[in-house]
């Protein structure tokens, strides 16, 4: 008896192919196919639930409507359930097995080939953003490494970013000249470090910059308290003032200031005698070696004026008489 394929009939004679045609012993062979596990992935420090639907058929094909409908998923090295495993991908780590198929599938009828899928861990988001700082003009900041937060995302674990790289990007955290303003994103922040177990590679860091600003320096500059005779005239000139609170920058000065006598006692010449408290106003510094007035917050004090007696001789005539 000789048999061909197109002899067998029925709802499943897909399955079956004649190999021998000169006889009648017929083998029924099982049908090849490839379960592969899905590619699966997750973010640092979470965990992963593999499921049993996350596979693809990718060579065969089933017969006559049946097809698998679960498997069996676990990682190899237990990597879906590991919040500390870090960020990278792992080849055929979830491996795949035990098909279960529905419309009369049977696996005794299928020669199953399982490829294992890989697992990737992503780093985990978080942002970190450098604390704007301030200083004062003509002084000196030490940025440290502390003066972040984070101000998204979340740590894994019980990690934390404890220290990172603060820098100022055009020195002005150690200038002394640099003019008073605020100067945007000028603290750049970077390589992070932290503690219990935390890694700069497991995170995706965003970087945020920091502001510094360098603020007045402040200074007080008084009038020097002054006198006249009564009669005279004063020239209160611009250099008759101290400096009493505060210091200067750098090798900068005041070098004169502009003193008025606040009711014009100053050039009156019959002006009472008296002590006039806070006559004369200061204002207007102008120095020298760098000095700029808007790098310093001036408080200018009044002096006082004070108007002495004149002093005069009377002597009583000589006389005589017979």
């Amino acid at each position: 008896m000789s048999l061909t394929n197109s002899d067998l009939t029925g709802a499943k004679s897909g399955n079956y192919s004649i190999v021998d045609q000169s006889t009648s012993n017929a083998k029924i062979l099982q049908k090849d196919i490839t379960l592969r596990a899905d590619d699966r992935s997750k973010t640092y420090g979470e965990t992963l639930s593999l499921g049993n639907s996350d596979f693809t058929l990718t060579s065969g094909a089933y017969i006559s409507g049946e097809s698998v409908a679960s498997v069996s998923l676990t990682a190899s090295n237990n990597y879906d359930s590991s919040t500390t495993q870090s960020a990278g991908s792992y080849a055929d780590e979830i491996t795949i097995t035990n098909a279960v198929g529905v419309g009369g599938f049977l696996n005794d009828n299928y020669d199953i080939l399982y490829d294992s899928g890989d697992l990737s861990i992503n780093r985990r988001p978080i942002e970190l953003t450098a604390n704007d700082q301030s200083k004062t003009y003509g002084d000196v900041l030490l940025l440290g490494t502390t003066a972040f937060s984070k101000t998204s995302g979340t740590y894994a674990n019980s990690e934390s970013a404890t220290a990172v790289v603060l820098s100022s990007a055009n020195s002005y955290d150690s200038g002394r000249t640099q003019s008073v303003a605020t100067y945007s994103d000028e603290i750049s922040i970077s390589s992070a470090t932290g503690t219990d177990g935390f890694l700069e590679s497991n995170y995706d860091v965003s970087y945020v910059q920091g502001d510094l600003t360098v603020n007045q320096r402040a200074i007080t500059l008084r009038a020097d308290d002054r006198s006249k005779t009564y009669g005279d005239a004063l020239v209160l000139e611009g250099t008759a003032f101290s400096r009493i609170s505060g210091s200067y920058a750098n090798s900068e000065n005041v070098s004169s200031v502009t003193l008025n006598s606040v009711a014009n006692h100053d050039s009156s010449t019959k002006q009472g005698v008296g002590a006039y408290a806070d006559d004369i106003s200061i204002a207007a510094a102008v120095g020298a070696d760098g000095f700029v007035t808007g790098n310093y917050a001036i408080t200018y004090e009044p002096g006082d004026l004070t108007i002495d007696q004149r002093p005069i001789t009377l002597r009583a005539n000589d006389r005589s008489k017979i």
